[in-house]
């Protein structure tokens, strides 16, 4: 569903895609974003640790919170140590800003309860969701 290149940087994440598709093709569509925010946590890690950031069951404000701190290392760092400090900078710095999108757009309301998703939502996120895992997978895995 979401491509060979996910499934084999993420390959821990391949029962929550399949459930995702799942439940979005009999019209379970909360059900179906439930499972993305759980794909989306196997991407959250695996840029923790290239981030040399702990994973915790913290929420993901905190996490975000250390992530972005170790962003700011690597912007202050000088280039002559980071052969690779802008195409870094960029990548890090692009999946935390979408990060926190899907924690304060969507994950933090269906994990909590608080939100129904219709089908044209659930097709929405899902293609973001796979959109962006394709991107983490271009640099990222578990």
């Amino acid at each position: 569903l979401f491509g060979l290149d996910v499934s084999n940087a993420f390959y821990s994440a391949q029962y929550d895609i399949e459930e995702a598709g799942n439940a979005y093709s009999v019209g379970l569509n909360t059900a179906c974003v439930f499972h993305l925010m759980r794909v989306l946590e196997r991407g959250l890690m695996a840029l923790t640790e290239s981030l040399h950031v702990t994973y915790t069951s913290e929420n993901w404000g905190r996490i975000l919170e250390k992530i972005e701190t170790a962003i700011e290392v690597i912007r202050k760092a000088p280039s002559k140590d980071m052969p690779d400090k802008i195409a870094d900078l960029q990548f890090y710095s692009e999946a935390a800003a979408q990060f926190r999108h899907f924690k304060d757009a969507w994950r933090n309301h269906v994990m909590h309860s608080s939100a129904r998703y219709g089908e044209d939502q659930a097709r929405a996120i899902m293609e973001h969701v796979r959109d962006f895992m394709q991107s983490l997978a271009t640099k990222l895995s578990e």
